[in-house]
């Protein structure tokens, strides 16, 4: 069996870095794996770029055509499906038996080029773009907040008749697939992102620490910060609520480590606990050890489908803490691998928190089931083992 896996990038954003990571385990566990790209950002020799970088840049820049024209009030939520870098010769010529679709917006693949993929196909939804009318991340999957979504959700519905078979990493992403009116009827799997379990390890804490350079004592609340406080999706502002007055309900002079910036952007409200900026970290044994220097790792998202930061922490034995939205349930078990906080209550949020620094036995004992769930359900062979079955069985029923 020969997959050919086809992603925007091979590790720039949590979806590019869960499709490398799912490369690296088919091609470890019996299945032979390549991917196409337009950023390319490891040096392997089995991942191929689709065209240089003027091309590239104008696939990009036309893309955006759109969401400029339309003054969107949040651009960056949205895709138009408008260009494409992939070509079925390109696809054919990988003697590949599958296809395995993952993030390809930016102008990586169209609309019009899913409609038409050469090979038997499944594709891996990391958000909602595939099932909306353009936008990301929406409240209501079939709504449209302008005439460009609606544009784009007719432009689906013309050119995905045949249904595709889809994989979402959450149980709530695959709920929403069925509520879709673009994928409503297509078949759907849910088979989570596979992590390497060897590299996000529990190991000491002190240790961790002290590599990064933080505080051996106090309790550290952890924080993955992508971009910047722009993207309101990911919860800074209800986090930074609730760290307000976290030092005087218990919490026991508790620090705060942020992954992301190297310093507090102007954004950052003041009269906070003390706060470690640890930059954007890129070596995978570094963010490892980030995720063990926390007392608790904290996941404010608003809506989010299985996010890497929740795995990789649970993966290293770090209770989470996170509001029960999205795909955030599937990672966290409520009371046994971290806290479920109503969503968007910053009471709730502050209450999980100061619950887990506070109670040594619990989040010992919270971490370890962390670890439990992130063996059985994230392992590399587990999740390639899903994956070889379903593209046998694709390969084989599949139809022209």
């Amino acid at each position: 069996m020969k997959a050919l896996l086809l992603s925007h990038s091979d590790n720039g954003g949590g979806a590019a870095r869960a499709a490398y990571r799912l490369h690296e385990a088919l091609n470890q566990f019996g299945t032979e794996s390549s991917m196409l790209v337009d950023f390319k950002g490891t040096d392997d020799p089995l991942v191929h770029r689709v065209s240089g970088d003027r091309a590239r840049w104008l696939r990009v820049m036309t893309d955006q055509v759109p969401r400029i024209v339309g003054r969107m009030t949040d651009p960056a939520n949205f895709s138009a499906g408008l260009c494409s870098g992939i070509t079925r010769r390109m696809q054919q010529a990988t003697g590949a038996d599958v296809v395995n679709v993952h993030w390809i917006n930016f102008g990586f693949a169209s609309i019009a080029a899913m409609g038409r993929l050469p090979l038997p196909a499944v594709w891996t939804l990391h958000d909602m773009w595939s099932l909306t009318g353009g936008v990301h991340y929406a409240d209501d999957v079939n709504a449209d907040g302008s005439h460009w979504e609606t544009w784009v959700r007719r432009r689906k519905q013309r050119h995905w008749r045949v249904p595709a078979q889809l994989v979402t990493p959450s149980r709530w992403l695959a709920d929403q697939a069925k509520l879709s009116v673009i994928t409503q009827g297509w078949p759907v799997e849910v088979i989570p992102n596979p992590l390497d379990l060897d590299v996000f390890s529990p190991s000491d804490q002190r240790e961790a620490r002290n590599r990064l350079g933080l505080p051996t004592d106090p309790p550290i609340v952890l924080f993955a910060l992508a971009h910047d406080l722009d993207d309101q999706r990911k919860g800074w502002d209800l986090l930074a609520a609730a760290l307000a007055n976290l030092d005087t309900h218990g919490a026991f002079g508790a620090h705060v480590a942020i992954m992301g910036p190297a310093q507090a952007p102007p954004q950052w409200p003041s009269g906070l606990p003390p706060v470690h900026w640890l930059g954007r970290l890129t070596d995978e044994a570094r963010i490892a050890d980030a995720y063990r220097s926390a007392t608790v790792v904290v996941v404010p998202s608003r809506l989010d489908n299985l996010p890497q930061t929740a795995t990789e922490a649970a993966a290293c034995g770090a209770p989470v803490v996170a509001f029960a939205v999205g795909g955030l349930p599937d990672i966290v078990e409520h009371g046994v691998s971290g806290y479920l906080a109503d969503p968007y209550d910053v009471a709730s949020l502050r209450h999980g928190l100061e619950l887990v620094i506070s109670d040594d036995g619990a989040r010992r004992r919270m971490g370890a089931a962390a670890r439990a769930r992130a063996e059985s359900a994230w392992s590399p062979k587990t999740v390639a083992g899903q994956y070889r079955e379903l593209f046998t069985r694709v390969s084989q029923t599949h139809t022209f």
